[in-house]
């Protein structure tokens, strides 16, 4: 069992068709994926504006881009000089895929076209228009992204880090892309800004604890149950019965 605690200060996440805690608390309480995804498709959005950035640089970045962009900033401005942690299953791998077709046709690419589709553009991109030279680190942590970026952040608090913001994003491959990929339901991305504390602890345990609620929704299920106020949940790693329990302490 290894076990950290942390508080968590501010948190927002966003998706298509979820952006209020209400939004994300009634897609959670829905009846199966069915539901859910038609719960989601009720609140149809427009994709963020991203109006504090100019207009050449918006169009550089990626729907998943803008998802981030949209959740982080409303924290980094209020915190400048912030450490990231970046965490995220498969980046921008529908944008990896586009540059590898135009390959398989014998067309170039540009070079600015595979510097965004690297696993740490996101992050990158977001220090250099916002101007946050603080550290920032990006990682791949399978399906349990949220857990691995807040252990990696609870490591920059013990090393003197004031705070951490950690950034959650994924946006499933296109299903034009016939492979075998295990795909999130639907594009989403989470801001949690953490700092040292006991508010939370989060223990990787080799089974369930008894009569704990079980989050069957991914990272999604986590983002949803933090903004409902959820105080206990557990979620499978990639190798069940392991799993994450989240206990709210104070």
């Amino acid at each position: 069992m290894f076990a950290f605690e942390l508080t968590i200060s501010e948190q927002h996440a966003l998706a298509p068709g979820l952006s209020t805690a209400a939004q994300w608390a009634e897609w959670l309480r829905a009846d199966g994926p069915l539901e859910k995804e038609h719960n989601r498709a009720q609140n149809p959005q427009e994709p963020p504006a991203l109006s504090f950035l100019p207009a050449m640089q918006r169009r550089r970045l990626s729907p998943l881009s803008r998802l981030i962009f949209a959740t982080a900033w409303p924290i980094l401005k209020k915190h400048l000089q912030c450490p990231v942690v970046f965490s995220s299953r498969n980046g921008e791998i529908n944008r990896s895929f586009q540059l590898l077709i135009e390959l398989a046709k014998g067309n170039g690419v540009s070079p600015t076209s595979f510097g965004l589709s690297v696993h740490n553009a996101i992050a990158g991109q977001l220090a250099i228009h916002h101007g946050n030279y603080a550290e920032q680190s990006a990682i791949s942590a399978d399906c349990n992204g949220l857990e691995n970026a807040l252990l990696d952040a609870w490591l920059m608090l013990q090393d003197g880090a004031e705070k951490v913001l950690v950034l959650y994003a994924n946006d499933p491959l296109d299903s034009q892309y016939q492979v075998s990929i295990e795909r999130e339901p639907f594009a989403l991305a989470c801001a949690l800004l953490v700092q040292k504390g006991s508010e939370w602890r989060l223990c990787q345990n080799a089974s369930p604890p008894a009569n704990v609620p079980l989050n069957e929704d991914g990272s999604a299920g986590v983002c949803a149950r933090l903004l409902e106020g959820a105080s206990q949940w557990t979620t499978h790693t990639s190798q069940p019965p392991a799993c994450w329990t989240w206990t709210r302490q104070t």
